[in-house]
């Protein structure tokens, strides 16, 4: 991850002096249901609900999404 002079992490997408990142979570829920065949139709049964989820540590200036892993975002931070 990119230095300056005093030492402070840069964004690599728009070069900004960063000290934090923000991190996005997302998460969708879905109901799932089995479907069977019974009697000679498709019989459902619910199953509960599927979450899904998506997550980023973005620059806070450019807002780009800079890495989705938490170790990779400490490191950018302290200059790793």
């Amino acid at each position: 991850m990119p230095r300056n002079e005093r030492g402070a992490a840069e964004c690599p997408e728009c070069g900004q002096e960063i000290d934090y990142l923000l991190y996005d979570y997302r998460q969708t829920e879905a109901d799932s249901f089995l479907a069977a065949v019974g009697e000679g139709q498709l019989v459902y049964h619910d199953i509960g609900r599927t979450a899904y989820g998506g997550q980023g540590y973005r620059c806070p200036a450019c807002g780009e999404v800079l890495t989705r892993d938490s170790t990779a975002a400490l490191l950018i931070l302290l200059g790793g």
